[in-house]
């Protein structure tokens, strides 16, 4: 596989270009009225202002060789993974809305205040995002390691323990008595995977910085 996006373009338009006279000590709000001024009278301008700007966006360029959909859960946990990644290094600037079922109880909104307005945030807005997108950056680490299973098998491994041939010569196979496996904690570990996985489907479009 191999990806190339490219930085993206910055728009600029009229509003952009009469902003720059703020640099010369012409106060915000007189830009912003001759700016709509332009703009009322001559609204063709901006129209090419976007001619130029969908112009100069890059197009995505991106080869899939055949091998990369052969287990393309593999393919592609480790992009992902890299992705949230950064997207947390960088610090997220925003938090979309989430449902208190998708979050621990103690960071749920009902422990908070009562907002007085429906628009209103309150205290619990980020740290409940905060929570998902580490809950999603948690279970893509776990996907982008083939071994993460590991952890749930101790003691000897010491291969297939067959029990004795039956009358048709079939063996049945046996638990290994040297071969410890944690079958409880790796079944909330696959399910905290699965969530992590619905938390990136349900808030994919709220991956923005």
């Amino acid at each position: 596989m191999k990806v190339y996006i490219g930085k993206p373009r910055h728009f600029w338009g009229i509003f952009q270009l009469v902003d720059l006279l703020q640099a010369f000590g012409v106060h915000e709000d007189t830009t912003y009225k001759w700016a709509s001024k332009i703009d009322d009278k001559f609204p063709k301008i901006n129209e090419f202002f976007n001619w130029v700007y969908k112009k100069r966006q890059s197009k995505p360029k991106i080869k899939i060789h055949p091998y990369d959909v052969w287990s393309m859960d593999q393919t592609l946990s480790p992009i992902i993974l890299a992705m949230m990644i950064e997207f947390k290094r960088q610090g997220i600037s925003g938090a979309p809305g989430t449902d208190d079922e998708d979050v621990p109880e103690n960071l749920r909104s009902t422990n908070y205040p009562v907002k007085e307005h429906e628009w209103d945030t309150d205290d619990g807005w980020h740290p409940r995002w905060a929570w998902i997108v580490d809950e999603i950056t948690w279970a893509f680490t776990q996907l982008a390691d083939d071994d993460n299973d590991a952890q749930f098998h101790s003691g000897e491994d010491v291969g297939l323990n067959f029990g004795p041939p039956d009358e048709n010569g079939n063996r049945e196979w046996l638990p290994n008595p040297k071969h410890k496996y944690d079958a409880e904690g790796h079944q909330k570990h696959r399910e905290r995977i699965q969530n992590g996985i619905r938390l990136f489907g349900k808030y994919y479009q709220a991956l923005w910085n």
